[in-house]
Order: structure tokens, then sequence, then C-alpha cells
């Protein structure tokens, strides 16, 4: 092999080498940027449903004292609608509360509403 043969092998296995490492850094690039906005959505959507959870929490502490402050009395026509109000803004929240928690306030409003 001539020394202008060897250069030339030289030169071509160095572009391929460069153009394969060129390849897998943009793999690996891609790869790393796609797993980072998958955890970004993740944590957004944590974030989300922490906050809605929170909600329901505290309309069902609404409920509550809604239900110890009127035990033993009769609700009149502004209670019934304030109790109306706090419960359809509550019963889409239900089902984001942690099963202990919907059978705690289903027990205390069956104690408190009977």
């Amino acid at each position: 092999m001539t020394p202008e043969e060897a250069a030339f092998r030289g030169v071509i296995y160095g572009g391929i080498i460069t153009l394969a490492g060129t390849l897998l850094t943009s793999c690996i690039q891609i790869l790393l940027q796609w797993l980072q906005q998958k955890w970004a959505m993740n944590t957004e959507k944590k974030k989300y449903f922490a906050e809605r959870r929170l909600g329901a929490l505290q309309g069902a502490v609404q409920l509550c004292n809604f239900l110890i402050a009127a035990r033993g009395r009769s609700f009149g026509p502004a209670a019934k609608d304030s109790w109306n109000r706090i419960r359809s803004e509550n019963l889409p929240n239900g089902a984001l509360m942690p099963m202990a928690v919907r059978q705690t306030l289903r027990q205390f409003s069956l104690r408190h509403c009977s």
C-alpha cells in the first residue's frame, strides 16, 4: 500500500468515524430532550392534580363545617341554597379525594345529616 492510499483510507475512515459520532450524539441529544419534556409534563400533571386534590379536601372541610353548624337546626331557604351551592361545587371533586377521605366524609355526612 502506498502512502497516498494509506492517507486516503485514513481520511475516509476518519470521515466515517466523525459521521457516526455526530449521528450518535444527535440521537442521544434527541432522546434526552424527549425525556426532559416527558418529565416536565409529568411534573406539571402531578402539580395540577395536587392542586385539585387540595381543592377537593377544602371543599370537604367546607361541607363538614356546614353540617356541624347546621346540626339540630332546620334549614331555611338561604341555608338550603347555600348547601346546594356547596354540594354542587364539590360533587365534581369527589373523584379526586382519596378513598379513605371519601369514606370518612360519607360517614360524617350520614351521621350529621340524619
